[in-house]
């Protein structure tokens, strides 16, 4: 899509959300349902790393008060993202998102994360060509992250939770997690020496040197609430969020109707 109306990818991660906009823009045709982006921040900390991106933040230090509406560089954040469906028609509005993928051709570019880059590769094949680059850095700032990671746990009721506790550590180490690389079309583990490993450097693409380097020298913590209710501000962000971003109400409404909201739930005692 971009070579059929005269654009190139960035050479380079070194590239502006202003660019990304701008190429995102020229891609698109929603006459006939092809758009240049799908970005939207379903979840409250995929805004976190755009917040994080314009030099802010989704939470204050203490992780007790929401700042989506209150720091000014997270609002920037979400006027940017806003304006790639309600100003530059970039993106698809409600009605238009059903449906749109990038394996099949309908959007040009599309924002994902390292879990799904080996799968992707499998799923496009060789339909056609493709590169990956980290997500762009604001105008004024170094683009930003926050570390999603899943993980494994032992239950308390546990008939053997030292047992388990080690099967969890083999599961995890380099070696398991070299392996599965090397066996299956899994992504890579969420440690660092298996992304470093060097029987893998011929498999992955560089991409996850560019994120691993960029991830060693940038700090993403996860913005979790200090009163625990992770669930809970999820599921007000997913409820409020999505009339802002498709320009349904007005922007100062829709930022502070998901602010109020989000807030709310910060507000509450621990469970």
């Amino acid at each position: 899509l971009l070579d059929q109306n005269g654009l190139q990818p960035p050479a380079d991660n070194n590239w502006t959300t202003t660019e990304y906009a701008e190429m995102a823009a020229a891609a698109s045709d929603p006459d006939n349902l092809i758009f240049g982006t799908n970005v939207l921040p379903g979840n409250y900390y995929d805004h976190c790393s755009f917040a994080r991106t314009y030099g802010g933040d989704i939470l204050d230090e203490s992780r007790d008060n929401f700042t989506f509406n209150v720091d000014p560089a997270s609002i920037e954040a979400a006027k940017w993202v806003t304006s790639l469906r309600t100003e530059l028609k970039a993106a698809p509005n409600r009605a238009e998102a059903e449906g749109l993928q990038f394996a099949a051709g309908t959007l040009a570019t599309s924002t994902l994360g390292t879990y799904a880059v080996r799968s992707l590769d499998e799923t496009i094949a060789d339909r056609f060509q493709y590169d990956l680059r980290l997500f762009p850095n604001s105008p004024d700032h170094a683009r930003g992250y926050q570390a999603f990671v899943e993980c494994f746990s032992v239950a308390a009721q546990s008939q053997y939770p030292t047992e388990a506790f080690d099967l969890c550590v083999q599961l995890t180490n380099t070696e398991a997690g070299v392996e599965s690389v090397l066996n299956s079309s899994n992504q890579p583990t969420a440690r660092k020496s298996v992304w470093e490993a060097p029987e893998l450097k011929d498999l992955l693409h560089p991409i996850f040197q560019d994120a691993l380097q960029w991830m060693s020298d940038e700090p993403g913590p996860f913005p979790h609430p200090s009163n625990l209710r992770f669930q809970e501000l999820q599921d007000t962000w997913a409820n409020t969020s999505l009339d802002l971003f498709y320009g349904d109400v007005s922007f100062e409404e829709g930022m502070q109707a998901v602010q109020d909201a989000c807030q709310e739930v910060m507000q509450l005692p621990r469970p």
